[in-house]
């Protein structure tokens, strides 16, 4: 009985960390109240059930993450294509952008939660969703369903619907996955697809992944795809468009300029994506320059505590009274990263006369644009 009870508190302790709303107040009113039950009726030989209690916790803790698989969102894809649609010349184009669920969705953010943790990682699954939750609850997301269109509906609109265009998601609904087996479904017998982000990180090998997975060429449907836009002057000089339209031209001597790049991770200095980013932020740190910023006052680092915290320093030793900080580490800003950009500028020490401004989200459609127009359309000509 001690054994069982263990295991029902453990879990529904659990269910409150990944529910949220009401069921969430609910869960811990009614795991709170059979605690309560419990430690009560076991105050006065609970060491002597000690043993019981553990293994009970461990082994409604170890259930719950088995349980919770079945919860994740499930693609969903008619995996059926028809004969006709073999060698049919129709084309389209995948737009596949990072995305982020507006809200708080347990699927959803189980399904990516899980793809992100390997191994032993597993075992703190339902702190990660707590995590999740409560970035949700204190932070806006990213999310900006009108650009995901608007952008689609723009190069349609230039290519003179020569191709369809569909818009997919590596985070949140429709999945890649999703949309390359409709798209293969719709009849299109040549595919371009294209990923949104800076970087040849993880991202792009999971797209890679799911091409050789579903296999188009089985159904003799050419699929190409292009590159990162990490080396993009489109992108870069949008960017310093974007950022000129926060300091006014004058002030722009005497501004301070933070660059984020990628979370810091020992030992992967020599990764290819890790020098992607690092080229990219020298390009807009040479651009600022021509734009009339003090190269001195232009810094960059990885996203580290410590390194954000000596460069801010850094900063302000050249008496420098505005400070911008803002991420070139991708094209897409999520809650997890803004969280933790925010924590590490709320804990430095500034003086009253020195203000931080930090710049969340990239808004740079008309260089995402430009830059997609024109591999498209280099991609197409190759095909």
């Amino acid at each position: 009985m001690v054994l069982l009870l263990a295991l029902l508190i453990t879990m529904g302790f659990c269910i409150g960390l990944v529910t949220n709303g009401i069921l969430e107040r609910i869960i811990w009113v009614l795991t709170s109240a059979l605690a309560f039950i419990f430690l009560k009726d076991n105050r006065s030989g609970y060491r002597l059930k000690i043993k019981r209690i553990a293994i009970g916790v461990i082994s409604g803790y170890l259930l719950f993450i088995c349980i919770l698989y079945f919860f994740q969102y499930k693609s969903e894809v008619n995996r059926y294509i028809a004969k006709n649609h073999i060698g049919n010349t129709n084309k389209a184009v995948i737009l596949v952008h990072e995305g982020e669920p507006a809200t708080y969705q347990l699927p959803v953010v189980l399904r990516n939660q899980l793809e992100a943790s390997k191994g032993i990682k597993i075992l703190t699954l339902p702190f990660k969703l707590f995590v999740a939750k409560l970035n949700y609850e204190g932070y806006s997301s990213s999310s900006n369903n009108s650009f995901y269109t608007e952008l689609k509906h723009s190069l349609s609109n230039s290519f003179y619907n020569r191709f369809t265009f569909y818009n997919s998601f590596l985070n949140q609904k429709p999945y890649f996955n999703e949309v390359l087996i409709k798209a293969m479904s719709d009849g299109n017998g040549e595919i371009l697809v294209c990923p949104i982000i800076l970087t040849e990180a993880h991202n792009l090998k999971e797209i890679n992944d799911h091409v050789q997975k579903i296999n188009p060429m089985q159904y003799k449907i050419a699929v190409k795809s292009t590159n990162a836009l990490w080396d993009s002057d489109e992108l870069a000089t949008e960017c310093i468009s974007w950022l000129n339209g926060f300091i006014e031209k004058s002030q722009r001597s005497k501004a301070g300029i933070l660059i984020i790049g990628e979370e810091y991770e020992e030992g992967k200095e020599s990764n290819n994506y890790v020098k992607q980013g690092i080229l990219f932020r020298e390009k807009i740190k040479d651009l600022l320059v021509q734009e009339g910023y003090n190269s001195r006052h232009i810094k960059d680092c990885y996203l580290h505590r410590g390194l954000i915290i000596n460069e801010m320093e850094a900063l302000m030793a050249h008496a420098v009274k505005e400070i911008y900080v803002f991420q070139a580490a991708s094209l897409y800003e999520d809650i997890n990263y803004k969280r933790k950009i925010e924590g590490i500028l709320k804990d430095i020490e500034t003086p009253k006369e020195v203000d931080i401004h930090y710049i969340t989200g990239w808004q740079y459609q008309n260089g995402i644009y430009n830059e997609l127009f024109k591999r498209i359309k280099l991609l197409d000509m190759q095909i």
